[in-house]
């Protein structure tokens, strides 16, 4: 028998380590960011519609020569600023005002820059973990 057969045989992969190391340091962000807890809902926050919703005109006037009674529809994941916190309000809605946008009004959808009255639950304060990372692979593949 020969001298090398006797020793055991050790293959070290150090690309291996190095490539699990870089993974785990890439995703503990969205670890981290999936299991915080969302901030209260206080004015000056954006938060984002649960989905596609109606909701109502704070100012419906406003807007009724483009065709609003006093009610919108937010689109889904449409980030919006709170304005006035559900805390500071009797009935518990928050008033928020729509994103600044060039785009032109689009009946039924919500004016740029309207003040709305938004129930809680047709708010989520951050976006869903898979959500955010589904966006982000969109946006490097050119989607």
């Amino acid at each position: 028998m020969s001298h090398d057969q006797d020793k055991p045989t050790t293959i070290k992969h150090p690309f291996l380590a190095v490539t699990l190391a870089f993974l785990a340091v890439a995703l503990l962000p969205f670890l981290v960011y999936s299991l915080a807890p969302a901030d209260p809902l206080a004015a000056g926050h954006v938060v984002y519609s649960a989905g596609k919703e109606r909701v109502t005109l704070l100012h419906p006037t406003r807007y009724e020569r483009y065709g609003y009674d006093a009610t919108c529809i937010l689109e889904a994941k449409e980030q919006i600023i709170i304005m006035e916190s559900p805390a500071t309000r009797i009935d518990h809605t928050l008033i928020a005002r729509m994103h600044e946008s060039s785009d032109p009004i689009q009946f039924p959808y919500c004016p740029p820059r309207a003040e709305l009255i938004v129930q809680v639950h047709q708010v989520k304060a951050k976006e869903g973990l898979l959500t955010v990372m589904r966006d982000a692979v969109r946006s490097m593949i050119g989607r």
